[in-house]
């Protein structure tokens, strides 16, 4: 900036110091100090003329001053004052270290302050020293954090005239120190494809800034852009200035050369501004059911066992996924697998049960089991691992199979009840504590409605009388005879009541009769 200055210059002696000050319109200069009562207790001079005396707080205007207002002669001495390293528009530094340089320029006067309360042309607030060009202006800028601030910069050169303070060098600046975090806010979403909708992909911030912030995204997936929805693979979205959120539409088009669902994920990958930050934990799913394509299966029944679990979907697929050690996934391997795999492709299943071996019935009535069989408890007739289904009981229709522990049993489409599997309590309910390799007929063949095998006690309840009775593992009387006893066969429990359901878990039974009432037995601690 160029400085433009009369040597027809005035001294100042205030608080014991000499200043010069370079006047442009004395008449108003002197006028503002006496209205502020500015304490010089000294004299000001021109060219040995008095101007002003100024004692305590009153002065006096003398008539020189008349003729100072109308201009006054002399030369005229020019420099220019350069700020180096000053912050720009956006600033996210927390201190600044100024540099003032200039021709003919030797020292400075500045203030700082918030930009809608600091007026560079007012004297006050400036430093009251002039500072040497040598040394920055280094100032804190954390107490002016998310605000506009204003340096103002006056020169004084080398023969110690000073600039106006109308004429001061002023900088304005956002000072920019709280991140703005932005991500997507919406984690999933499930279209129909050409549904006619504008859907919104949402971008939100943790602060507001006075400026606007652009974020490119990446979409990654199967779905196409521009033929399967409306979006570009690589693309920006804006947030307005003062804005902590800002909106995407995005149409699910229709794609008639393809017959399967597709989706993409939206992550994004940068700014444009130094304190927009992302937030990589936010992805956007986007799911697109396609129209053409035949209704996807659900799952109709799960269940789980310790380390895995297998699902029936209502297509008759089954799917299996978890620990495999013992083969117990049922694909062929004993590979641990984090995802679904499909079971005996091509079978339709109706039921599952999963513990320590998997059993399943086929559409058609058929048993199958494989997995562990350290106890015979996939009843193929040996204690060899089954890593794929194998068929138990050949030639017999079930029902209803369910693994309990190590302990099998399944209720044959004639109601018949046969368990198998490991019998150290005489959970299998054969009269015998050795394990038992293969489907044996229980109770004579009386005919069972319900059966639970948990742990190493089994109950059932008889179809004709709904007898309620329980055989197995009693050391808590969980068998539920009023005893602790081991029971090796079937033993009636709670004769004269009717019994419509039972569930039990390792130490305790609880069964509901025919009337709603419900009851329980066993471990209580």
């Amino acid at each position: 900036m160029q400085g433009k200055f009369r040597k027809t210059s005035v001294v100042v002696i205030h608080s014991g110091e000499e200043r010069h000050v370079v006047i442009r319109e004395p008449r108003r200069y002197f006028t503002t100090l006496c209205a502020r009562k500015e304490k010089v207790n000294s004299f000001l001079t021109f060219m040995g003329a008095v101007l002003v005396v100024m004692s305590g707080v009153s002065c006096t205007l003398t008539a020189s001053i008349e003729s100072l207002s109308q201009g006054s002669t002399g030369t005229e001495s020019f420099f220019s004052l350069s700020l180096n390293n000053k912050p720009a528009s956006y600033d996210s530094r927390d201190t600044v270290a100024v540099e003032v340089s200039g021709n003919g320029l030797q020292a400075y006067l500045y203030k700082i302050g918030l930009a809608a309360a600091t007026d560079c042309s007012d004297s006050s607030g400036y430093s009251l020293a002039p500072i040497s060009i040598s040394q920055a202006i280094n100032e804190d800028l954390t107490a002016y954090a998310e605000n506009t601030v204003r340096l103002c910069v006056v020169g004084i050169d080398q023969s110690f005239h000073q600039q106006s303070f109308e004429d001061a060098t002023q900088v304005d600046w956002y000072t920019d120190l709280t991140p703005a975090v932005v991500g997507i806010a919406e984690h999933e979403q499930a279209v129909v494809e050409n549904d006619g909708l504008s859907h919104t992909l949402t971008l939100t911030s943790t602060a507001s800034k006075p400026y606007p912030i652009t974020v490119t995204y990446q979409l990654t997936g199967n779905a196409v852009a521009g033929t399967d929805h409306s979006l570009q693979t690589t693309g920006t979205m804006t947030l307005p200035a003062g804005a902590t959120s800002a909106s995407l539409p995005v149409q699910a088009l229709r794609n008639a050369g393809s017959t399967n669902n597709s989706y993409f994920q939206m992550r994004l990958v940068s700014t444009d501004r130094t304190m927009g930050h992302i937030d990589e934990s936010k992805i956007s799913r986007f799911l697109i059911s396609d129209v053409d394509a035949a209704p996807r299966p659900t799952v109709t029944s799960y269940s789980t066992g310790a380390t895995s679990v297998c699902a029936i979907l209502s297509d008759g697929q089954l799917k299996c996924w978890g620990n495999n050690d013992y083969g117990q996934v049922g694909n062929g391997s004993t590979t641990t697998h984090p995802a679904p795999v499909t079971i005996d492709p091509g079978v339709s299943y109706s039921m599952v049960s999963v513990g320590t071996v998997t059993c399943g019935i086929t559409s058609l009535g058929v048993l199958k089991c494989w997995g562990n069989n350290t106890n015979g408890q996939v009843g193929d007739g040996s204690t060899t691992h089954r890593s794929t289904p194998t068929v138990i009981d050949s030639g017999v229709s079930y029902a209803f199979v369910e693994v309990g522990g190590a302990t099998v049993c399944g209720l044959t489409t004639g109601h018949l009840l046969k368990c198998w599997g490991a019998n150290s309590y005489g959970q299998v309910g054969v009269n015998s504590t050795a394990d038992i390799l293969t489907p044996s007929l229980v109770d004579s063949g009386l005919l069972y409605s319900h059966v639970s095998v948990k742990g190493t006690a089994t109950c059932g309840i008889t179809q004709a009388s709904q007898t309620l009775k329980c055989w197995g593992y009693n050391l808590n009387g969980q068998v539920g005879n009023a005893s602790t006893t081991d029971q090796l066969v079937p033993v009636a429990i709670d004769s004269g009541n009717t019994y419509s359901s039972v569930v039990g878990s390792t130490n305790t039974t609880c069964a509901l009769t025919t009337g709603g009432v419900l009851k329980c037995w066993g471990a209580n601690g």
